[in-house]
């Protein structure tokens, strides 16, 4: 049987994008699945730093290309004693100050934000960014995509690393690290990220994942890794978790949009509704989503987004690799079944 073509989109949310990494490690490390082979990978915030570590693997062609990937969740971790206490007083500010309506502060107002300066240098360390534009540049590696939002325009970027090239040629934006950073920049935390004169947010307000130009590398299967809840339990009622009910829903609209584009090009395929030219160009996809267990997402809130805790990151990282290894096994058996 020939190998199955597999994209993944990896949704952003801060810290708790450490279980993505654990999830990426079980796809695509050792023990990944022998019919499949990788054709795209597209993330936004901290999805797009994991996607582009196990990207960069890939291409790289390492043994195991998750490698990169764990060493800079390790990095991130607050494990020497004064990180952990700056790392539980900024949270456990945060956390305290959530439970009340309080004014908030501009990150342009501050002399340091709440995430370490060293993030581009973390991220640098681990991305490889002098082999990086010769890799974005091959069309022989695995597509990779990383979505921000203009501030001014309002119009949201997607960076292009491998794959196919779009048309017309004005949609190709070549992707860089200045991007992926871009992608991270939460706007309460993060100043704006300039590229080409033009300031860029996080990519939550634009694409979270980038999904539909996945369909350029024509996959075969779709696996969405979210980190967002869908539902809860009960509406919120207090200032925390209303912020974090509010931020959870604004995250899973644009994925609910753009994984709803490839489900209507489904349906057209389906119905014969496509033209030549469509046909021609896109294939029936399944589409798959890989979610947290509700032990690990019931701890979860949006202070925590920012929690570097050696134990919390190690607790989501293990928790993506149990529920890939999962996901797999359904898979698995789909598949045996067909």
């Amino acid at each position: 049987m020939s190998a199955r073509k597999v994209a993944i989109a990896c949704q952003g949310g801060g810290s708790h994008t450490a279980f993505t990494a654990g999830a990426l490690a079980a796809l695509l490390g050792e023990d990944a699945p022998r019919d499949v082979e990788l054709v795209g990978l597209s993330g936004t915030s901290g999805g797009a730093i994991c996607a582009l570590l196990a990207w960069n693997g890939l291409v790289a062609r390492r043994d195991d290309p998750t490698d990169s990937l764990l060493a800079f969740w390790r990095d991130v971790r607050a494990s020497d004693p004064w990180d952990g206490l700056v790392n539980e007083a900024v949270v456990g500010g945060l956390r305290f100050w959530g439970h009340w309506v309080s004014p908030e502060s501009s990150p342009y107002d501050l002399p340091w934000t709440l995430l370490p300066n060293t993030l581009p240098e973390l991220v640098a360390r681990h991305a490889e960014p002098d082999a990086l534009a010769a890799r974005v540049d091959d069309a022989g590696n695995p597509l990779l995509l990383v979505s921000a939002v203009n501030v001014r325009s309002g119009e949201f970027t997607t960076w292009r690393g491998g794959g196919p090239r779009p048309e017309p040629p004005d949609r190709w934006h070549p992707l860089t690290l200045e991007a992926v950073l871009a992608s991270a920049a939460v706007p309460s935390l993060f100043r704006a990220v300039e590229i080409d004169r033009e300031p860029y947010w996080d990519g939550l307000f634009a694409q979270n994942p980038p999904i539909r130009e996945l369909l350029d590398c024509g996959p075969d299967e779709l696996w969405i890794i979210q980190i967002n809840p869908t539902t809860v339990a009960e509406a919120p009622t207090r200032p925390a978790t209303i912020r974090d009910r509010r931020n959870e829903l604004s995250a899973n609209l644009s994925m609910a949009q753009e994984r709803y584009f490839v489900e209507k090009i489904n349906a057209l395929i389906a119905r014969g509704l496509l033209s030549e030219a469509g046909m021609a160009k896109y294939r029936p996809v399944k589409v798959s989503t890989l979610k947290m267990s509700d032990r690990v997402a019931a701890k979860l809130d949006y202070e925590s987004k920012l929690d570097r805790r050696p134990g919390f990151i190690d607790d989501l990282i293990a928790d993506g690799r149990r529920q890939a290894a999962r996901f797999l096994r359904r898979r698995a058996a789909g598949v045996r079944s067909r």
